[in-house]
């Protein structure tokens, strides 16, 4: 899509403001948009059989969620959506972005990468649960979370602290006291900085398997 066709795009959507802790989606919105997140963080959750929250993904700047209704498929009405910081989210017409997808070849392929990539960290995910320690999962959700949270400094990746040590605990299944005791672990290792407003992760750090590209 041209600039032209994406300011098109973008003059035919709703814009919402919303505030931290607001639950974004209602039933009676539900299959009738999709979401794009322009700022700040929204997280996808359901509550499981015993009434506790499960947390199933996070939803970064410049990410659909709510997109299943694109498929011709009907989405859950169990999952809801909260604002985790203030943020700022584009509402847009299923069928409108469905006429766009069928205009827009490319603008397709990209929403159906967005949710082929989604779908491999949620197998990913279920792999690490099921083969690594709590410590391990704990690790990479970390570097996961400065990839696509994070901004880049001289030193290395800054996260702002959005996340409370139960949100952690139910991104990576496992206890808040875990993952209380392994971030004060980290950071005595001098693998993380962290305190209540940002977590660093810098570019020596073990947590990251590869360096990462920061030029």
């Amino acid at each position: 899509m041209n600039q032209n066709e994406l300011k098109s795009f973008e003059n035919r959507m709703l814009i919402r403001v919303l505030k931290k802790n607001t639950i974004l989606r209602f039933p009676e919105m539900l299959n009738k948009y999709v979401y794009l997140l322009k700022e700040g963080c929204i997280q996808i959750a359901v509550m499981n059989e015993e009434g506790k929250e499960v947390i199933k993904y996070l939803v970064k700047p410049g990410d659909l969620f709510g997109e299943i209704p694109l498929l011709g498929v009907p989405e859950s009405d169990e999952d809801y959506a909260v604002a985790l910081e203030d943020s700022v989210v584009y509402f847009a017409d299923v069928e409108q972005m469905q006429q766009w997808m069928n205009t827009h070849p490319d603008f397709r392929a990209k929403i159906y990468k967005q949710i082929g990539e989604r779908v491999r960290r949620a197998e990913d995910r279920f792999l690490s649960m099921n083969f690594k320690d709590a410590h391990a999962r704990i690790c990479c959700f970390l570097t996961e979370l400065a990839y696509d949270f994070g901004r880049l400094n001289e030193q290395g990746y800054e996260i702002k602290n959005f996340l409370t040590h139960d949100d952690i605990a139910k991104l990576t299944a496992t206890s808040r006291q875990t993952v209380s005791s392994t971030l004060n672990e980290l950071r005595d290792q001098k693998l993380i900085g962290y305190n209540t407003e940002v977590i660093q992760i810098p570019f020596t750090s073990k947590l990251f398997r590869t360096k990462p590209d920061h030029n």
